[in-house]
């Protein structure tokens, strides 16, 4: 393999594969994207990986690989994502991993054993814009320099071991990450947190969608800015934006944190890409049964109805559907439902 000098893109996933990490892969060094995601692959990654100067794009999530991230992955400058989920990875960040990283966009390392503290240096991979640490071991207070990351999106550090400051008694996170004026979603679930919810909550941004610090053990009161959501926008397009995400989860029986979902693939994306006609291999086996009567009708139904919730959960909210309006779709969706159904009665009635 390690001839295929000129090769730029090399993916192969959830093919099977067994073994190490074959090394003949890191002398393709004009390799720009390697994606060798949902394999059995086993061993560690090796730090040759570091030879591959170009690369842009590294995936290796949910095979088997173990032992710490080699160092010289945070030497490949050109990287652009990093996303290693799902394995049994373990160590420390390097403390000076963002000095070395200038284009890094998206780090997903969710679902190893990491641990130690997220360096304070991170904030110096400014072109950041998820970060995404979920079900780890880190430890420490979250790192006030997240608030230098102005184009981050989405933070998630949830089932950690965070803390907040002794000296601070109120969580001083949400007064810093009110910089990042791009911040969409924040997750920081079942850490022992413990702190007071500041005022200062009111002032993160407005594009903010989705906070989830559920099992934080944090009190205090909720501020009026978050309960009816300055110019009406926290309280009504993020409210649709959840209500899709809700459609989404009980249809499919499946949530955004469910393990399946790392790197590029999410809830939204899983379920986009199954429209329209691989809508029954995504849905709860006991909503859709293909032995059952009028079948064709009712997948027709579900069909429109995760189009909604697309609809719903678009990128931007300006471009959201409105909930009057989604009541409204939801009416025509079932009444349509109604009527194929008394039409294929009225049809079997007749053939009678």
């Amino acid at each position: 393999m390690g001839r295929l000098l000129s090769m730029e893109i090399l993916t192969i996933k959830n093919a099977g594969l067994i073994g190490l990490v074959p090394s003949s892969i890191f002398n393709i060094t004009s390799l720009k994207q390697l994606n060798l995601d949902r394999n059995n692959l086993s061993g560690v990654i090796p730090q040759e990986i570091g030879n591959l100067h170009n690369l842009k794009i590294l995936a290796l999530n949910a095979d088997s690989l173990k032992g710490p991230i080699p160092s010289s992955i945070y030497n490949i400058s050109t990287i652009q994502m990093i996303s290693l989920c799902c394995n049994r990875l373990s160590g420390n960040l390097p403390s000076s991993m963002g000095l070395w990283l200038p284009n890094l966009e998206k780090l997903y390392l969710g679902g190893n054993n990491l641990s130690g503290f997220i360096p304070q240096s991170i904030s110096n991979a400014s072109k950041l814009t998820i970060l995404f640490l979920p079900y780890n071991e880190f430890i420490g207070p979250i790192p006030k320099s997240l608030s230098h990351l102005g184009l981050l999106q989405h933070l998630n550090l949830g089932d950690n071991h965070f803390i907040t400051e002794s000296s601070f008694p109120e969580m001083s996170l949400f007064t810093s990450l009110a910089n990042c004026r791009h911040l969409r979603v924040l997750w920081i679930y079942h850490n022992p947190l413990k702190g007071l919810l500041p005022v200062s909550i009111g002032n993160l941004s407005n594009s903010l969608e989705n906070i989830d610090a559920s099992f934080c053990g944090i009190k205090g009161t909720i501020p009026n800015e978050i309960e009816y959501g300055r110019e009406g926008l926290l309280s009504t397009r993020c409210d649709v934006y959840s209500y899709g995400i809700m459609l989404m989860e009980t249809f499919t029986r499946m949530k955004p944190t469910d393990e399946m979902f790392t790197g590029e693939m999410s809830l939204k994306h899983w379920v986009n890409e199954s429209l329209p006609n691989a809508i029954i291999q995504i849905v709860d086996a006991n909503l859709l049964r293909p032995e059952e009567k009028h079948f064709s009708a009712k997948v027709q139904s579900v069909s429109s109805v995760m189009e909604l919730a697309l609809d719903c959960c678009a990128e931007s909210p300006q471009e959201r559907i409105n909930m009057n309006d989604v009541e409204a779709t939801l009416r025509k969706i079932r009444l349509k439902l109604l009527a194929n159904l008394e039409a294929a009665a009225a049809a079997a009635a007749a053939g009678e």
